[in-house]
């Protein structure tokens, strides 16, 4: 083979050989990231409503396009960034790029999504905002985190989020009852609570949990918005005794059950997530609880009464009732009425540490005084006389003492000389004895009844006299 032909079969192959790698290079081209023109983009994340934004732990951008790579990056969030969040990321220039975000919690639960379409170019620094709509439903506790001295009292408030057509609703909060005390329902003064109706039972296990259920009072009205949002009630815990200077526990709510109406369809979205708070106890050697007795009388009368106290303390009760582990300061009573019985009045006292204060009530049953007649004066003798009388009305009350009481004064009373001469409504005839011949005497009829006695008009008679 002559020179002449090796070097045109070497200029044929370099020739076949540039082309394919030119071909090969157009394409690569088409595919990679425009290295040279990736200007910054900043990229502005909105959400849209802020319930969850404390429990969001990162976020998540992924941005593609026909003509780049795909860009996915991970941004740690701090609990304290509010609503908005903000980052600024190398972006290919180029038309129609999708960015999409997730803000994510710890446990890797997508709380909010959103997706915007945005070009970018190299003349112009552009902003792309991104509006995160919420992707889940969630029951919590807030504030998520309290810090309180043992011995006081502490409320925190129960919030529904995301939740659709709820209607009615039954929930645990479990608690470690070596250090914390349950302590009463506080109602929200959102979403119209006092038309709701609160019913709770604490149970003393490990761990301790009181079970809370409520719905509307009118049977129809939903206990969420029309976003499916609320805030429905607050309960009060009280920190109580603990060995060491500083300890925590949790509060978490581990049940639920919930339910529309019957033409409604519950709407939760999935996963359906419990948001807990976080309590710090701090140890008060010098604190020290008090007690209140509630001393109701009668017993059986099993009356109602509520008492409040400092730290906006209330409960409330029936009957006889001893309370503990109560925070020292100024409690009141204040007595419940009950038909036909007189109510004792309110009152207030200050409780010391490690002191018993009593607040008595004792009811009286609220009765009229009998009503009777005086019959006229008949049959009179030297030392007797015959009268009585007539009981119309027993006052509210059964008549246990009826007959007639005389002296030589006006208006005698049942203290003075008397008969007693039947019980109950009706007439009744009195024999007068032991008189004094030629005395003026008054004399009147009386009843009585549980409460008080009645009397009727005074009659006034001579004995006779002997010496006429």
């Amino acid at each position: 083979m002559s020179n002449k032909y090796r070097i045109s079969l070497l200029a044929c192959l370099l020739s076949i050989t540039a082309a394919f790698l030119l071909i090969v290079a157009v394409q690569c081209t088409n595919k990679s990231v425009n290295t040279t023109n990736t200007p910054s983009v900043n990229l502005s994340f909105k959400l849209s409503s802020p319930e969850l934004s404390q429990m969001i732990a990162s976020l998540r951008i992924v941005i593609s396009a026909d003509d780049m790579m795909t860009i996915d990056d991970t941004v740690e969030v701090h609990e304290d960034q509010g609503y908005v969040f903000s980052d600024t990321l190398e972006i290919p220039v180029g038309l129609n790029r999708l960015f999409e975000v997730e803000a994510l919690d710890a446990a890797g639960n997508v709380l909010y999504q959103g997706e915007e379409m945005d070009s970018v170019s190299s003349e112009v620094t552009i902003t792309v905002q991104v509006t995160l709509e919420p992707m889940v439903s969630l029951l919590k506790l807030q504030p998520r985190f309290v810090e309180v001295d043992e011995g006081k009292s502490f409320t925190f408030d129960t919030r529904i989020f995301n939740v659709k057509n709820l209607y009615d609703l039954t929930f645990r909060v479990y608690y470690d009852s070596t250090l914390l005390r349950f302590d009463s329902v506080m109602r929200s003064s959102d979403n119209n609570s006092e038309e709701i109706n609160f019913s709770y039972d604490t149970i003393k296990s490990e761990p301790s949990y009181v079970k809370i259920s409520m719905s509307h009072t009118d049977g129809t009205t939903l206990l969420v918005d029309t976003a499916g949002n609320a805030t429905l009630a607050g309960f009060r815990f009280v920190a109580r005794g603990i060995e060491s200077a500083i300890d925590t526990t949790y509060l978490g709510i581990e049940y639920k059950a919930m339910s529309a109406l019957s033409d409604d369809t519950l709407e939760i979205y999935e996963p359906f997530i419990f948001d807990s708070c976080l309590v710090q106890i701090n140890e008060d050697t010098s604190f020290v609880f008090g007690t209140v007795v509630i001393d109701q009388s009668p017993d059986e009368l099993n009356a109602p009464w509520s008492l409040s106290g400092p730290d906006s303390y209330s409960t409330s009760g029936t009957g006889d009732n001893t309370l503990t582990e109560l925070t020292p300061g100024e409690y009141t009573v204040t007595w419940g009425d009950v038909e036909s019985w007189i109510t004792p009045t309110n009152s207030s006292q200050t409780l010391s540490a490690n002191d018993t204060i009593t607040f008595s009530g004792t009811y009286t049953y609220d009765v009229e005084l009998p009503e009777v007649t005086t019959n006229s004066v008949t049959n009179i003798t030297q030392t007797t006389a015959t009268c009585g009388g007539n009981v119309t009305s027993d006052g509210g009350a059964t008549v246990t003492a009826c007959g007639v009481c005389w002296s030589t004064n006006p208006n005698p009373t049942v203290s003075e000389s008397k008969t007693i001469d039947g019980s109950g409504l009706g007439v009744y005839q009195s024999s007068i004895t032991g008189l004094t011949p030629g005395v003026d005497y008054h004399v009147r009829a009386y009843a009585t009844n549980s409460d008080t006695t009645g009397y009727g008009d005074d009659e006034h008679f001579t004995t006779d006299n002997p010496d006429n």
